[in-house]
């Protein structure tokens, strides 16, 4: 069997006056751990590259990152509101759509969430600073440290994957799933009731919104997502000749 390729999504920075498009050393260690060939795709050229980048990948990552562009889903901006990058939003928009479209298995991670969800026609809590009875979501602990704990919903894909009720996740966002897109589910929740986890019906959509690649160290579980994708991949993925 040949060893699935997976596009790991990449974020953007501005650093001394130019843009830097990325990948977090994370994700990749974290798909080569798992059994993966990992390949970074740039969202440069917009919506009209998903396609193209899809036709050889076999499975994809949603990195984290910054905020969703509220008028996506229908809202204007509100106080709290970060930084957003349209064009980042329509490349992965679309690859989230054209994946589902061919098959591919997509594992989103924070951000990734986010963007599957309005990609798939939900909406988003622009921001969860302030709220009474809130938990930190967004840490001042370095990405290994685990934070609040996450309720996994049993009979989920999630559960499955993890073989776990419970755990404990780290947390860098200040950016939630508000209503759940249709052909998505919640698979798990924190104690304040923001949604942690989304999959989909026919188990080719993991959605976290912590850092799994962070913690691979130090949780096994973690590196688990990251098998989960790269074995769905090598099953469902690409068609090779």
């Amino acid at each position: 069997m040949n060893q699935p390729v997976i596009g790991i999504a990449a974020g953007v920075a501005v650093v001394e006056g130019g843009e830097r498009l990325f990948a977090g050393a994370g994700y990749v260690r974290a798909v080569l751990q798992a059994g993966g060939c990992p390949v970074v795709l740039p969202f440069t050229g917009g919506s009209a590259q998903a396609g193209r980048h899809l036709a050889v990948v076999d499975g994809v990552v949603l990195t984290g990152g910054g905020d969703v562009a509220p008028w996506l889903y229908g809202e204007e901006p509100l106080p709290g509101l970060g930084a957003v990058w349209p064009e980042r939003d329509a490349y992965e928009m679309a690859l989230v759509r054209a994946a589902a479209a061919l098959g591919r298995p997509v594992l989103a991670v924070c951000r990734g969430l986010q963007v599957a969800n309005v990609a798939l026609g939900g909406t988003l809590r622009q921001d969860l600073g302030g709220r009474q009875g809130g938990l930190q979501h967004c840490q001042e602990s370095g990405g290994e440290v685990a934070g609040h704990t996450v309720a996994v919903k049993a009979g989920t894909l999630l559960h499955s994957v993890l073989r776990l009720d419970r755990l404990r996740t780290n947390s860098f966002h200040h950016q939630a799933a508000a209503a759940v897109a249709a052909g998505l589910r919640v698979c798990a929740q924190a104690a304040d009731g923001v949604i942690e986890a989304l999959e989909d019906a026919g188990g080719r959509l993991l959605a976290v919104q912590w850092h799994p690649e962070r913690m691979v160290a130090g949780e096994p579980a973690m590196l688990e997502l990251f098998r989960w994708l790269v074995n769905t991949a090598a099953n469902q993925g690409r068609r090779r000749e």
